[in-house]
């Protein structure tokens, strides 16, 4: 990720930057994956829903301090480019990187599943040491898990499926259990379909800030900041009506939205309803991060998640071309340019609808 960012900021031509910007989709990819699994599997379940949903304040407020940064270098230094914005921005990573090797501890969760109840206490026993908490080692015992899983706040299994995961158990090849069981394969489906909806939704949303009034760093800041309300709202949400029908209300309310911004034709409307949509995206984000890892057995979690940021990854891909599809049919401008907000509202609903039909509550 580190080599990637500052190669892309120092290349020479389009291909050294393509290659480098490829490094950095893949370290951005894993480290944010990661770093979501390891903090779900340290959280207590009193705490899970706030911690879990919760670390997408992280990123909000990184995004937000991004573009007043970039605004601010904008307006104030006469040779801003994109090239200096990029160094900027990746020194923070770099030093927090340093700190975080010595800091971050295993997931004992993770190496009680992998490596055994001895390889889990030690694990424990260090993260203890380094809280100053060595006295409540005394407390507790660790046990295996049954059927040779964790569940990690996970949805019960049947028989079948619990058999399944625990051959698992031990094994570095997750994926192939995803695919080969039927009822992990219809998990993992479903799951996708969220995971590409939400980043597709929330992607063609991002980039109409382009098109709207106002400079585009002011647009994206004042997107992610209405982000933080909502987000603490959706925290609420999911912790009093559940992952399920909280996460169908996130997709429908994004549905309607969008849908809505095509038949409000002042700047402010649009403006008001591109915001709120914004918020709506990152709460249900969120909220498809929380239900899908709780779906999946730690021993398959991180195999699962991968998948879904995966699938994530090619909405957001699709997103830019998608808003600019209009542009392709022979249609009057103004109806060309609603055109991609049907697509984003109509593949809410769908995915909404889809999750609550076959996905279970945890």
């Amino acid at each position: 990720l580190h080599v990637g960012q500052y190669a892309s900021a120092l290349a020479p031509n389009a291909w050294v930057y393509l290659i480098a910007r490829h490094f950095v989709g893949v370290g951005v990819g894993c480290t944010s994956l990661t770093t979501f699994v390891i903090g779900t599997e340290y959280a207590p379940r009193s705490r899970a829903t706030a911690i879990k949903a919760g670390w997408s304040y992280f990123s909000l407020i990184g995004g937000i301090a991004q573009s007043f940064a970039a605004k601010a270098m904008y307006d104030m230094l006469p040779g801003y480019n994109w090239r200096l914005l990029t160094l900027v921005m990746s020194t923070p990573l770099l030093i927090w990187t340093v700190f975080a090797y010595f800091l971050i501890a295993e997931s004992p969760r993770w190496m009680l599943v992998k490596r055994g109840v001895p390889a889990a206490t030690e694990a424990l026993a260090r993260v203890a040491r380094r809280n100053g908490k060595t006295a409540m080692l005394q407390t507790f015992q660790l046990r295996p898990p049954k059927d040779g899983t964790d569940d990690g706040g996970a949805t019960p299994f049947k028989e079948e499926e619990q058999a399944q995961a625990s051959a698992g158990a031990g094994r570095v090849d997750g994926s192939r259990d995803l695919c080969c069981h039927p009822h992990l394969r219809m998990r993992v489906l479903m799951a996708l379909v969220l995971w590409f909806s939400i980043a597709f939704s929330y992607y063609g949303l991002v980039l109409r800030a382009v098109s709207l009034p106002g400079d585009v760093f002011t647009n994206n800041a004042l997107g992610l900041l209405v982000e933080l309300p909502a987000l603490a709202i959706g925290i609420f949400l999911l912790d009093a009506f559940g992952r399920k029908r909280t996460t169908l209300l996130l997709f429908l309310l994004l549905g309607a939205g969008s849908f809505t911004i095509m038949i409000w034709t002042t700047d402010f409307g649009r403006l008001f309803l591109n915001l709120a949509g914004r918020a709506v995206s990152g709460a249900g984000f969120a909220a498809v991060y929380l239900w899908s890892s709780e779906l999946f057995p730690t021993s398959l979690r991180h195999s699962a998640m991968g998948l879904g940021s995966m699938s994530a990854r090619i909405g957001s891909v699709i997103a830019p071309f998608a808003a600019r599809v209009g542009d392709l049919l022979p249609l009057p401008e103004a109806l060309a340019a609603d055109v991609p907000l049907l697509m984003f509202g109509f593949s809410a609903v769908v995915a909404g609808l889809v999750g609550m039909v076959m996905l279970p509550e945890t």
